[in-house]
Protein backbone atom coordinates (compact mmCIF):
# COMPACT_ATOMS: atom_id res chain seq x y z
CA UNK A 1 0.00 0.00 0.00
CA UNK A 2 1.40 3.34 -1.03
CA UNK A 3 0.79 6.40 1.12
CA UNK A 4 0.59 9.79 -0.58
CA UNK A 5 3.09 12.53 0.26
CA UNK A 6 0.24 14.65 1.61
CA UNK A 7 -0.89 11.88 3.97
CA UNK A 8 2.68 11.30 5.17
CA UNK A 9 3.12 15.01 5.91
CA UNK A 10 -0.15 15.08 7.81
CA UNK A 11 0.75 12.04 9.91
CA UNK A 12 4.27 13.38 10.44
CA UNK A 13 2.88 16.68 11.66
CA UNK A 14 0.69 14.92 14.23
CA UNK A 15 3.58 12.77 15.46
CA UNK A 16 6.06 15.63 15.76
CA UNK A 17 3.87 18.50 16.94
CA UNK A 18 1.41 16.94 19.37
CA UNK A 19 2.55 16.06 22.87
CA UNK A 20 1.84 12.90 24.76
CA UNK A 21 0.00 14.79 27.47
CA UNK A 22 -2.81 15.02 24.88
CA UNK A 23 -3.25 11.23 24.75
CA UNK A 24 -1.84 9.89 28.04
CA UNK A 25 -4.05 8.30 30.65
CA UNK A 26 -3.93 10.55 33.69
CA UNK A 27 -3.74 10.23 36.57
CA UNK A 28 -1.91 6.93 36.25
CA UNK A 29 -2.89 4.16 38.61
CA UNK A 30 0.24 3.08 40.48
CA UNK A 31 1.33 0.57 43.09
CA UNK A 32 3.83 0.93 45.92
CA UNK A 33 6.93 -1.26 45.74
CA UNK A 34 6.16 -2.68 49.21
CA UNK A 35 2.61 -3.84 48.40
CA UNK A 36 1.72 -7.51 48.58
CA UNK A 37 2.02 -9.02 45.11
CA UNK A 38 -1.64 -10.07 45.17
CA UNK A 39 -2.50 -6.36 45.25
CA UNK A 40 -1.09 -6.07 41.71
CA UNK A 41 -3.60 -8.56 40.29
CA UNK A 42 -6.41 -7.01 42.33
CA UNK A 43 -5.62 -3.65 40.74
CA UNK A 44 -5.47 -5.16 37.25
CA UNK A 45 -8.93 -6.68 37.79
CA UNK A 46 -10.63 -3.88 39.74
CA UNK A 47 -9.25 -0.98 37.67
CA UNK A 48 -9.42 -2.83 34.31
CA UNK A 49 -5.79 -2.03 33.47
CA UNK A 50 -2.77 -4.02 32.27
CA UNK A 51 0.19 -1.83 33.31
CA UNK A 52 1.22 -0.57 36.73
CA UNK A 53 4.05 1.86 37.38
CA UNK A 54 5.75 0.91 40.65
CA UNK A 55 6.62 3.71 43.08
CA UNK A 56 8.99 4.06 45.99
CA UNK A 57 8.77 7.25 48.05
CA UNK A 58 6.49 8.64 45.32
CA UNK A 59 9.04 8.13 42.52
CA UNK A 60 9.02 5.72 39.59
CA UNK A 61 11.27 2.71 40.24
CA UNK A 62 9.69 -0.03 38.13
CA UNK A 63 6.83 -1.34 36.04
CA UNK A 64 4.78 -4.51 36.21
CA UNK A 65 2.40 -5.64 33.49
CA UNK A 66 -0.34 -8.22 33.34
CA UNK A 67 1.80 -10.11 30.84
CA UNK A 68 4.64 -10.20 33.40
CA UNK A 69 2.21 -11.65 35.94
CA UNK A 70 0.99 -14.32 33.50
CA UNK A 71 4.59 -15.36 32.82
CA UNK A 72 5.19 -15.92 36.55
CA UNK A 73 1.89 -17.38 37.71
CA UNK A 74 -0.79 -18.88 35.53
CA UNK A 75 -4.33 -18.43 36.79
CA UNK A 76 -6.63 -21.42 37.18
CA UNK A 77 -9.63 -21.64 34.88
CA UNK A 78 -12.98 -21.82 36.62
CA UNK A 79 -15.78 -23.92 35.23
CA UNK A 80 -19.17 -22.72 36.42
CA UNK A 81 -20.01 -20.17 39.09
CA UNK A 82 -17.48 -19.27 41.77
CA UNK A 83 -18.54 -17.74 45.03
CA UNK A 84 -16.58 -14.86 46.51
CA UNK A 85 -13.68 -16.06 48.61
CA UNK A 86 -11.46 -13.57 50.37
CA UNK A 87 -8.33 -15.62 49.61
CA UNK A 88 -9.01 -15.69 45.85
CA UNK A 89 -8.92 -13.07 43.09
CA UNK A 90 -11.42 -13.69 40.29
CA UNK A 91 -10.44 -12.37 36.86
CA UNK A 92 -13.35 -13.26 34.59
CA UNK A 93 -13.26 -17.02 34.27
CA UNK A 94 -9.83 -17.29 35.88
CA UNK A 95 -8.85 -17.41 39.54
CA UNK A 96 -5.64 -16.56 41.39
CA UNK A 97 -4.74 -17.62 44.88
CA UNK A 98 -3.69 -14.61 46.95
CA UNK A 99 -1.43 -16.86 49.00
CA UNK A 100 0.39 -18.09 45.89
CA UNK A 101 0.77 -14.56 44.49
CA UNK A 102 2.08 -13.24 47.79
CA UNK A 103 5.00 -15.67 47.64
CA UNK A 104 6.44 -13.26 45.07
CA UNK A 105 8.01 -9.95 46.09
CA UNK A 106 7.10 -7.09 43.77
CA UNK A 107 10.53 -5.47 44.07
CA UNK A 108 12.13 -8.69 42.80
CA UNK A 109 9.83 -9.33 39.83
CA UNK A 110 9.08 -5.84 38.49
CA UNK A 111 11.08 -4.44 35.60
CA UNK A 112 13.36 -1.91 37.26
CA UNK A 113 14.22 1.55 35.93
CA UNK A 114 11.67 1.56 33.11
CA UNK A 115 11.93 3.95 30.21
CA UNK A 116 9.85 7.06 30.80
CA UNK A 117 9.08 10.37 29.13
CA UNK A 118 8.16 13.87 30.22
CA UNK A 119 4.73 15.22 29.32
CA UNK A 120 6.16 17.55 26.67
CA UNK A 121 7.60 14.68 24.60
CA UNK A 122 5.93 14.20 21.25
CA UNK A 123 3.59 11.39 20.31
CA UNK A 124 6.22 10.34 17.76
CA UNK A 125 8.83 9.97 20.52
CA UNK A 126 6.45 7.75 22.49
CA UNK A 127 5.69 5.62 19.42
CA UNK A 128 9.42 5.28 18.69
CA UNK A 129 10.18 4.12 22.25
CA UNK A 130 7.31 1.63 22.24
CA UNK A 131 8.36 0.13 18.91
CA UNK A 132 12.16 0.22 19.22
CA UNK A 133 12.14 -1.13 22.80
CA UNK A 134 9.32 -3.62 22.18
CA UNK A 135 7.40 -2.45 25.24
CA UNK A 136 3.70 -1.87 25.74
CA UNK A 137 3.68 1.29 27.84
CA UNK A 138 5.69 4.35 28.81
CA UNK A 139 5.15 6.04 32.18
CA UNK A 140 5.00 9.83 31.95
CA UNK A 141 6.90 11.60 34.73
CA UNK A 142 7.60 15.11 35.90
CA UNK A 143 11.09 16.42 36.72
CA UNK A 144 11.13 14.68 40.11
CA UNK A 145 10.23 11.26 38.58
CA UNK A 146 6.70 11.51 39.95
CA UNK A 147 4.33 9.60 37.65
CA UNK A 148 1.73 11.92 36.16
CA UNK A 149 0.35 9.61 33.48
CA UNK A 150 0.98 6.63 31.25
CA UNK A 151 0.89 6.06 27.48
CA UNK A 152 0.07 2.57 26.27
CA UNK A 153 -0.18 0.97 22.85
CA UNK A 154 -3.92 1.28 23.29
CA UNK A 155 -3.65 5.07 23.69
CA UNK A 156 -1.75 5.20 20.39
CA UNK A 157 -4.36 3.02 18.69
CA UNK A 158 -7.16 5.28 20.01
CA UNK A 159 -5.40 8.25 18.38
CA UNK A 160 -5.06 6.37 15.08
CA UNK A 161 -8.74 5.40 15.28
CA UNK A 162 -9.71 9.04 15.91
CA UNK A 163 -7.71 10.10 12.83
CA UNK A 164 -9.31 7.31 10.79
CA UNK A 165 -12.87 8.10 11.81
CA UNK A 166 -12.32 11.84 11.23
CA UNK A 167 -10.99 11.05 7.74
CA UNK A 168 -14.13 9.03 7.04
CA UNK A 169 -16.29 11.83 8.39
CA UNK A 170 -17.89 9.56 10.97
CA UNK A 171 -16.70 11.48 14.00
Amino acid sequence: MEISDEALKSIGKILTSRTIKEIMSSPAITVNVNEDFSRVEEMFVNKNIRHLPVLEAGQLVGIITQKDLYKMVSPRKVFGQIDFQKDMIVDGEFVYSKELLDKYILNHVMRKNPLSLGSEATIGEAVHILVSSKISCVPIVDNSKKVIGIVTRYDILKLVDDIFTQALGTK
